[in-house]
């Protein structure tokens, strides 16, 4: 899907673009908001494409059925590179009998972590406003009831199943990532050998002409038309070419329906195939259309004026002597 991909592993759906879980009823939603903003015609394509996987209807259920994640299992590629620098509660009551945390709350601020341990622990370290000594600072690192350092993934966006879950405890994985990415490296590097030896090899296939003699050697003419160039995708074919135009004909100039005119035809499709090749090496008509071509004007004599502007021009005239 365009949209998005099924993760059979929690019956949900991911978008490619977000990076989020949704489920079956906010597809719809989904695909209006940003930075999708879809048109219905193709909200309904996705939809329907949706409907023919088993996808949780609400996010309710998803929550409440989907069982909790591992904190030592790999993060979930789906949902992009886990975020890192996590806050992990180890908060164990003091009337519990395992020696081991079970509070699986992870916070991305360390307020967030003990506005936690305040609310649902009812810890609290009484610590006092203002700026804190390196002794207080080290005994809150010291008797912190946390781990930090914790890499981390949610499955939705807001609402029920959104809290933040661990991922990756015990694995390096930036070491996983280098050799991810030396494994594409690699593979796009045989790709780009492939692909240069094959171009390679289609090249040297095209450019090969066969030897030259007083047969097949193409004349100026020819040359200048581009003939050569145009026959050498025919590589392989001229003996047939050369015995469609060597074949004897039977034309009856009385009965033309009698006439064996089937290797004509051949030929006839031959240089159809021929011209429908070369013609996308012709200049376009609106392009020659364009050109303008000079040509000699006729030459110019000088114009005799107008008789209205003949009349408006003043002659000026001696005037007679005053005694």
């Amino acid at each position: 899907m365009e949209y998005f991909t099924y993760e059979s592993e929690f019956r949900l759906l991911c978008c490619r673009i977000c990076q989020t879980m949704v489920t079956q009823k906010q597809v719809k939603l989904h695909l209006r908001s940003a930075p999708h903003s879809l048109n219905i015609q193709e909200i309904r394509l996705a939809q329907e494409w949706a409907s023919k996987h088993d996808v949780f209807e609400g996010q309710v259920e998803a929550h409440v059925n989907l069982p909790p994640r591992p904190d030592d299992a790999p993060p979930i590629a789906a949902l992009g590179p886990p975020g890192t620098g996590g806050i992990r509660c180890e908060f164990i009551p003091e009337r519990s009998t395992s020696s081991r945390p079970n509070c699986p709350y992870v916070g991305a601020e360390l307020r967030r972590i003990r506005e936690h341990l305040r609310v649902k622990h009812d810890w609290d370290m009484e610590l006092k406003g203002g700026r804190r000594s390196a002794a207080m600072t080290d005994e809150e690192r010291s008797n912190s009831p946390w781990r930090t350092g914790v890499c981390y993934q949610r499955l939705f966006s807001s609402g029920p199943g959104s809290e933040l879950f661990e991922v990756a405890r015990g694995l390096n994985l930036e070491q996983s990532r280098a050799q991810d990415d030396e494994s594409q490296a690699a593979l796009q590097r045989a790709i780009d050998a492939f692909q240069s030896k094959g171009k390679d090899i289609r090249s040297r296939e095209a450019e090969r002409i066969d030897e030259e003699n007083d047969f097949t050697a193409p004349n100026p003419w020819l040359r200048r038309l581009g003939s050569a160039v145009h026959l050498k995708d025919f590589s392989g074919k001229k003996d047939f070419l050369r015995g469609l135009i060597a074949m004897e004909y039977e034309v009856d100039p009385d009965d033309p329906d009698k006439s064996d005119d089937a290797q004509l035809r051949f030929t006839h499709i031959a240089f159809d195939r021929l011209v429908n090749h070369a013609y996308p090496q012709i200049p376009n008509r609106t392009k020659l259309a364009r050109i303008r071509i000079p040509y000699k004007s006729k030459p110019r004599y000088p114009q005799i004026p107008n008789r209205t502007k003949l009349a408006r021009i003043r002659i000026p005239y001696k005037s007679k002597p005053r005694y």
